[in-house]
């Protein structure tokens, strides 16, 4: 008898298992919904309303989607829901309830993304319309340190800060040059509460205006920084042998390490040397998402670089068995943002009507864990819940249990 129940048991867990890969959509008829942005925790996702120019908040568990009333734009959304963004000139955080708190009234600026706890980061504007890098505490406007045009090696005309780890230590942005290629900083925050700017810039950008400047990179954007402050997401392009720009490609900064990896792109449409990619979400562990195509709107796909591999592909092909995914390919395709255990990626699609809809596509693989959780150890073997988190020892456990030996191979056991 306890043999039979294990067995039904494992079959209805296999039946669960094989649509735990899942897509959920909102928006795609009258309103064109484009996200934006995702909660670390991965219950909410932000983003605007095409057809209002207004921003949305979807509650990704319970289906609820609110939407904003006075075109305000959104760029990023944290674990309690509250968004950050800008009301035409000025910065705003924007709670759950939607109600509206002005980060400034009398000078302008844009919010760009909050910490877990809260921790704003973004720019000013002065009178002759340069950013200067600042935070937002407690009400409070706290200007980020800016590096010389001699720090920076290109002419510093202002600074944003763009990207926020989760708990506030790490802040990735950019300096404005002449070229406006935003090459790469990052603020890091000090043992005496303070910050403190590295123009990573300095190492690796060349803004062409020194033929003794041998650094390989003349665009070096951020436009993400992982949740747990290890990884910048970055947009590269070199100088070709035809004296022209190479096509814009993926990267990743290991902040840490100080080092850079460029990605290859798979078979796409055998255009992929003259073709334009744009990096999008990162995840802890390196994922990263990104557009194919991105300088033209409607003919954009969708791109996944996991960690590890070299080379970046359709995430189409990644999830075969989510159609919607390919059919977003054939029209437009913008997967936005990453958790950040990879197991969820939200962004935006032209449907079959030709409308946009906003998706949360949900990772999870044949296991119905997220691989992502359990990193690449070699311990073996290494026990875990349903829900993916590690068990520190089987001692008192009853129920299901996940065994995953080194190799990656995957068992089921029901503890009594």
């Amino acid at each position: 008898m306890m043999k039979k129940t294990l067995t039904l048991f494992l079959a209805l867990l296999a039946t669960c298992a094989a649509g735990a890969q899942s897509l959920k959509v909102i928006g795609g008829s009258s309103d064109n919904y484009m996200l934006l942005s995702v909660s670390a925790n991965g219950k909410y996702a932000a983003g605007i309303n095409q057809s209002t120019n207004n921003s949305i908040l979807w509650d990704i568990n319970s289906g609820e989607v609110l939407e904003t009333a006075n075109q305000e734009t959104v760029n990023c959304v944290n674990n309690e829901g509250v968004m950050v963004g800008y009301q035409g000139d000025y910065p705003v955080k924007i709670l759950p309830d939607l109600t509206v708190v002005q980060l400034l009234t009398d000078t302008m600026g844009m919010a760009n993304a909050i910490s877990d706890d809260g921790l704003i980061c973004g720019a000013t504007m002065d009178a002759g319309y340069i950013t200067h890098a600042c935070l937002w505490k407690d009400g409070q406007t706290i200007m980020l340190p800016e590096p010389t045009t001699e720090e920076a090696g290109t002419e510093v005309n202002g600074t944003s800060a763009k990207y926020i780890s989760g708990d506030g230590k790490v802040i990735a942005g950019y300096v404005q040059d002449n070229m406006s290629t935003w090459p790469l900083i990052i603020w890091r925050l000090q043992d005496d509460g303070t910050y403190k700017v590295f123009p990573i810039c300095k190492t690796y950008f060349n803004d062409g205006t020194d033929t003794s400047n041998k650094n390989p990179y003349y665009s070096f954007q951020a436009t993400s920084i992982s949740h747990n402050g290890k990884w910048v997401a970055l947009q590269v392009s070199e100088l070709g042998e035809s004296g022209f720009l190479t096509a814009a490609r993926m990267a990743r900064y290991d902040i840490d390490a100080d080092t850079i990896q460029v990605a290859a792109l798979a078979t796409i449409d055998g255009n992929e040397e003259n073709t334009e990619c744009l990096s999008c979400g990162i995840s802890d562990n390196g994922t990263m998402t990104g557009i194919y195509n991105w300088a033209f709107m409607y003919s954009r796909k969708g791109l996944l670089w996991p960690a590890g591999k070299g080379e970046a592909d359709l995430l189409a092909n990644s999830y075969k068995s989510i159609e919607e995914l390919a059919v977003y390919d054939q029209a437009s395709h913008s997967p936005i943002a990453i958790t950040p255990d990879a197991g969820k990626i939200v962004g935006f699609g032209m449907n079959a009507d030709y409308t946009f809809e906003g998706y949360c596509l949900n990772t999870q693989t044949e296991t119905g864990i997220h691989t992502e959780n359990m990193g690449t150890t070699t311990d073996s073997p290494a026990y875990y819940d349903i829900a993916g988190h590690r068990l520190p020892s089987l001692q008192g456990v009853h129920g299901l249990v996940i065994e995953r030996n080194a190799g990656s191979s995957v068992s089921k056991h029901i503890l009594k």
